[in-house]
């Protein structure tokens, strides 16, 4: 992309955003600003300290291996479940798509093995214009075991609802 904003995250708790550009995009913004709230050393180390820990840790890596291993579990269990009609996502942003068997949306479905997984302790939210895409985002540090628990959780209690 030409432009990419990021914030939150970025600094693991500490205030901190970034708007990171092309040359192209970059050199078109020529005149000095000021900013109240700009180039807070602090929260400028922290964000750099977030970065170093990504980069040494792999977690870009280690967040497409985990969210290929996510997808491909939701896949499996939609295969034995057809209220997941469509496992979509990139990295360990993963969305799972509840239907009923006419492919309408089934967000009382998805609320009721959301509430269910809540009560075992894994917090999955939920996404979609009709809000019946169950949405995994987890951390960036999230372990291999972890996905295989959520995916075992979640096949679970789809068994346990009919569903």
């Amino acid at each position: 992309p030409d432009i990419m904003t990021m914030a939150k995250a970025l600094g693991n708790g500490a205030p901190i955003s970034a708007f990171i550009a092309t040359p192209a995009v970059a050199d078109k913004y020529k005149k000095p600003g000021a900013s109240t709230l700009g180039g807070n050393p602090v929260s400028s180390t922290a964000g750099l300290g977030v970065i170093r820990y990504i980069e040494s840790h792999d977690l870009m890596g280690s967040a497409e291996r985990r969210g290929a291993q996510l997808r491909a579990g939701l896949r499996e269990i939609a295969a034995r479940h057809p209220i997941i009609g469509d496992v979509r996502g990139l990295g360990l942003m993963v969305g799972a798509e509840f239907v009923h068997a006419d492919k309408s949306p089934a967000p009382a479905e998805l609320d009721a093995v959301l509430e269910e997984l809540k009560n075992r302790g894994f917090i999955v939210g939920k996404n979609g214009l009709a809000r019946n895409v169950m949405a995994f985002q987890p951390p960036l540090i999230i372990t291999e075991q972890n996905i295989s628990d959520v995916l075992n959780a979640v096949e679970i209690i789809l068994t346990e609802k009919g569903l």
